[in-house]
């Protein structure tokens, strides 16, 4: 159980109780649990604004539902490791935005928000499978533009109203026991607010991850857990890419777990093989949309219950220039 003073937030004290979860990946070669992340990509599976941009979570569902039909069966087949992606949804045609849960109540989109603990905790605590606690990583969106958090805000003063929603945008996967992943905080500087949000997180013993591969110049994120898209790990690669060498860190000097979610989606089922068997051999982790790939024929057990001999890389070539991400 952790607590959060008046004096911190500039709120009434709050009180998390996470559920257990696996020790963290900071160090070279260490993995919570074996095998892939499966990915449900929540805000942005529909295209309509009146539900957030949210299509899993349909007419008369709920987080309960959810968790019974598309997660357990996986956890049944050996899955361990779950990622949210935007799990509060988020408005369209804007940047994702840390603070979804916030923007979600005031949206009068509570299915989005209610339940979200009771249903999750369970699958944290290993309820689900045989008391083996499961990770489940909730992917917040950008804090470091987030126009709610600005300091020019009129309406707050800024050091307390900041961190007052941080916490409270953080709450509902805190009290589930998550770990919490930051979108485009690969190059947050050592003295910015999201880092030190990042450092207060961590000593309170959760989980963060940044997105995507940090910046050269910001080696104070060298150890932490990393998620990338499949594609924007390669090209960002200085190794393989000479236009990265002035922006991006090297390989070798990253030292906790890298997830690389395989996007762009595999078109056949021996691309997506070869790709995540690329990303196994290079010891990272890869994160998976599971009905794409069942689409393509693959099985959940194929990748659930064995680990796949790695396959030669007939891609040699250099990758094409890098850019930021744009998540």
């Amino acid at each position: 159980m952790m607590a959060l003073s008046e004096a911190a937030t500039g709120q009434p004290a709050v009180v998390f109780e996470p559920g257990a979860r696996p020790p963290a990946a900071t160090e070279p070669g260490v993995h919570p649990t074996p095998g892939p992340i499966i990915w449900f990509n929540i805000g942005g599976s529909s295209n309509r604004p009146n539900r957030r941009s949210v299509g899993w979570l349909g007419p008369g569902g709920s987080w309960d539902l959810f968790v019974q039909t598309q997660v357990r069966p996986l956890l049944s087949q050996g899955a361990r490791r779950v990622m949210l992606h935007n799990p509060f949804g988020h408005e369209p045609d804007t940047s994702m935005q840390f603070d979804q849960a916030v923007h979600a109540l005031d949206a009068q989109t509570h299915w989005l928000t209610t339940g979200f603990v009771t249903a999750w905790h369970p699958v944290v605590r290993g309820d689900y499978t045989d008391g083996q606690p499961v990770e489940v990583i909730c992917y917040l969106g950008k804090l470091h533009d987030d126009p709610d958090f600005k300091p020019s805000n009129p309406l707050h003063e800024p050091a307390p109203f900041w961190l007052a929603r941080a916490w409270q945008s953080l709450r509902p996967p805190l009290e589930a026991g998550m770990s919490i992943a930051m979108d485009a905080s690969s190059n947050a500087p050592e003295d910015s607010p999201q880092h030190r949000l990042i450092q207060m997180l961590r000593s309170l013993g959760v989980t963060v991850y940044v997105e995507a591969r940090p910046y050269k110049n910001r080696p104070h994120l060298f150890g932490m857990p990393v998620i990338s898209r499949d594609d924007f790990w390669s090209t960002s690669d200085p190794a393989k890419n000479p236009g990265a060498r002035p922006l991006y860190a090297r390989n070798d000097q990253l030292r906790g777990e890298i997830i690389r979610i395989l996007l762009p989606l595999p078109q056949t089922a021996e691309e997506a093989r070869r790709r995540i068997h690329k990303i196994q051999r290079d010891g990272h982790t890869p994160a998976l949309l599971m009905p794409t790939l069942n689409a393509l024929g693959i099985r959940n057990r194929e990748l659930l219950e064995n680990t796949p001999p790695p396959a030669p890389d007939p891609d040699q070539a250099p990758a094409p220039a890098a850019s930021q991400p744009g998540s």
